[in-house]
């Protein structure tokens, strides 16, 4: 089961829905927002940060994996992920997922 994808196009700031943090900081991916579980920029077709959980499922994999099979295998109920069309800076993905208790 795959995690939902919603579709947008802005060139402003993308926010956590869980958390209200932004996805991204000056330095790049906001590894500090625990809601966070990758960022995919598309100019790029790179991964700019997979979280733990994520890397997990991969775990024995001698290569990065592809964008798809990140969306696949995310299993986290309420898991999203926000594909933005940012215009000239391409097409980024972000996923997120509520803070488990």
């Amino acid at each position: 089961m795959s995690i939902a994808v919603i579709k947008t196009k802005t060139e402003n700031q993308i926010f956590s829905p869980f958390s209200g943090e932004p996805a991204d900081t000056e330095n790049g991916p906001n590894i500090n927002d625990a809601t966070l579980l990758f960022v995919h920029y598309g100019m790029t077709g790179d991964f700019a940060y997979l979280s733990d959980s994520v890397k997990a499922a991969f775990i024995g994999q001698s290569e990065e994996p592809e964008l798809e099979e990140v969306l696949e295998a995310i299993g986290i109920e309420g898991a999203i992920a926000i594909e933005v069309d940012a215009d000239w800076n391409g097409v980024n993905i972000y996923g997120f997922a509520p803070i488990s208790s």
